[in-house]
């Protein structure tokens, strides 16, 4: 049943992910998301992917490891955007 439940999770978080990744901070270790106020743990690795606040749900290995896969996407969306913002700003 857990594992259902942490599907559906991650289900979500990648959906949200895909269509409003404007709304997701990034640091080191954590990744907010300003729309909920949930604060998500992806340090170290695939095991450790969780929800860090405001409550405690670790991913697991599988959900981790798809997680850890929408979160390179949204990595790559944020980089491409800020690149193109920062070549709009020098040729303004």
């Amino acid at each position: 049943m857990f594992n259902k439940a942490r599907k559906a999770v991650v289900d979500c978080l990648i959906e949200a992910m895909l269509t409003r990744p404007n709304d997701f901070v990034l640091s080191e270790l954590t990744m907010k998301d300003t729309k909920t106020e949930i604060t998500y743990w992806i340090g170290n690795s695939f095991f450790d992917a969780g929800i860090n606040s405001p409550y405690r749900l670790k991913f697991g290995f599988t959900q981790g490891y798809r997680f850890h896969k929408g979160l390179t996407d949204l990595k790559a969306y944020q980089t491409i955007q800020k690149t193109c913002s920062e070549v709009a700003d020098a040729t303004a």
